[in-house]
């Protein structure tokens, strides 16, 4: 009996908590609006291609996600926005893209999950927005040029997360004016936040 016992043990340790996502490539990219000439919204965005183990069976799929960080009152706000495609057809050459649903999506730091304060649907039905505000959008800033986050996310309501890693570090590398830009575009976020939090 102990040793059957055991052997149940071993098993079950060796059996993963989810599906273990194949990451198949990763396109990023910083960019920053202004308004007036200022600027207004710092932002992250990420093309994430990958094999779904969860819903998919290891076939090809997709999402595009993008981090966004604005001043609102003397608050930091944080947009994000993840939407999702399949590729039905990808084992015959047919690269066409079907949209899916992402019915709920978080960031993670360090393997920590951060829920968005609150969620809507995008201008894309199919999509999938949240807000988040300080201390957890300054928190997940720090993480980003580090490559400490990760994108959780599910296709169904109550359904597995799947989590990809987000590292923007080539990107840093290709194109240092960028980040740089990105950068500056978040010191004066925060210096806005802090006058206007003084006021």
């Amino acid at each position: 009996m102990r040793a059957l016992m055991t052997c149940i043990v071993a098993i079950l340790t060796a059996i993963p908590v989810h599906a273990q996502e194949k990451l198949e490539s990763s396109e990023a990219s910083f960019f920053v609006q202004t308004s007036g000439g200022s600027p207004a919204v710092c932002g992250f965005d990420a093309i994430l291609m990958y094999r779904d183990q969860t819903y998919r069976r290891g076939a090809l799929a997709g999402i595009r996600t993008s981090l966004e960080w604005l001043e609102d009152k003397g608050n930091i706000g944080l947009l994000l926005k993840v939407s999702g495609v399949d590729f039905p057809n990808a084992d015959k050459q047919d690269m066409t893209p079907k949209l899916f649903r992402v019915d709920h999506s978080f960031v993670a730091v360090d393997g920590k999950p951060f829920a968005p304060a609150n969620s809507n649907r995008c201008e894309e039905p199919a999509a999938f927005c949240g807000w988040y505000w300080l201390p957890d959008s300054a928190v997940i800033s720090a993480a980003l040029p580090p490559g400490k986050l990760t994108i959780g996310f599910n296709r169904e309501a109550n359904g597995l997360d799947i989590r990809l890693p987000i590292d923007p570090a080539d990107s840093v590398r290709a194109k240092p004016d960028e980040f740089r830009t990105f950068a500056t575009c978040m010191t004066t976020l925060a210096d806005r936040a802090k006058t206007k939090a003084r006021n």
